[in-house]
């Protein structure tokens, strides 16, 4: 498609153009054709640059995930005015979806001039919205967000602008502040082999994790738990923060109360063998720390869950 395009271009012009493609300003044509048919010349050349670069990602593997249009949309919205009036640091919150579902909360704090950071911002505080534990930590510590809902119009318009036909995905970030909500939608064309997991997975944060069966090892401390030894006071959840390399360590509880099942816990946890997977980074293994989920449940079973 892209060489006919240029081949049918160059048919039509080539009795009035130069090397550079440009129309010559010494033929017998008026100035104001030559200036009208070399802005019409640039801006072809410009659609032909987009289908080339649609064309390579789709014909090359390597290309995969190719970014074609950006737009943002800001709207007034006073729906988490008393959110950011309770919580005064924050500056905004950045949710994240996958396949219109939210999946993370960045959380960006104000700075003041002399020290707010140049540059590509970065998030001080980021929340897995897949991960139990991240939920009830936001919740504990901030409060309720409420998520605005997603602009379907402007997604359905974004899906369909496409110079050629490829296999498409977008993203949709929505910013809430105090007054306002900023809702940014870039779409992108991908190679064929990219899967749903490439795409959505491609920006998140993974780190550690438990190799083996989370379940299985809920089952086995509830079979040492005693609620007379290791009474739990107050909230039944807890969260902890552990470094792993092929074990845990480091453990530390970062979220409920010091009691005898805290204390249970992190013994179990310290005792839980070798299946604590690092990170992986540039093919190598980095010792990493993970945030571990424990509730107690009614019935005395224990649940456990972790981001990854």
């Amino acid at each position: 498609m892209v060489a006919a395009i240029r081949l049918s271009l160059m048919v039509l012009l080539f009795p009035v153009l130069n090397t550079s493609g440009q129309v010559k300003p010494d033929t017998l044509l008026s100035k104001q054709l030559v200036v009208y048919l070399n802005q019409q010349i640039d801006a072809l050349n410009k659609k032909i640059r987009i289908l080339e670069h649609d064309y390579k990602v789709l014909t090359d593997p390597g290309a995969g995930i190719s970014r074609q249009l950006t737009f943002s949309i800001k709207l007034p919205d006073e729906s988490n005015k008393s959110f950011f009036e309770k919580n005064p640091h924050i500056q905004k919150i950045t949710v994240g979806y996958k396949r219109e579902i939210p999946v993370y909360f960045s959380l960006y704090f104000k700075k003041d001039q002399l020290n707010a950071a140049s540059g590509y911002e970065l998030p001080d505080e980021y929340y897995n919205l897949e991960f139990a534990g991240d939920k009830y930590m936001f919740a504990k510590n901030y409060g309720t967000f409420h998520i605005p809902p997603t602009p379907a119009s402007a997604v359905d318009f974004i899906a369909g602008t496409s110079s050629l036909k490829c296999k498409v995905y977008y993203d949709l970030e929505t910013s809430g502040e105090k007054d306002s909500i900023v809702y940014t939608i870039s779409r992108y064309c991908c190679s064929e082999d990219v899967t749903d997991n490439d795409f959505y997975n491609r920006k998140r944060r993974f780190g550690a994790w438990y190799k083996g069966n989370l379940s299985e090892l809920a089952k086995s401390i509830e079979s040492r738990y005693d609620p007379t030894l290791h009474s739990a006071v107050g909230d039944s959840i807890l969260v902890f923060k552990g470094l792993a390399f092929y074990n845990l360590t480091d453990i530390s509880l970062i979220s409920g109360p010091p009691t005898p099942f805290s204390d249970f816990i992190q013994k179990e946890l310290l005792n839980s063998g070798k299946l604590w997977v690092p990170a992986i980074m540039d093919g190598r293994d980095i010792k990493s720390y993970l945030k571990i989920y424990i509730k107690l449940n009614s019935d005395k079973s224990i649940t456990i869950h972790t981001p990854y």
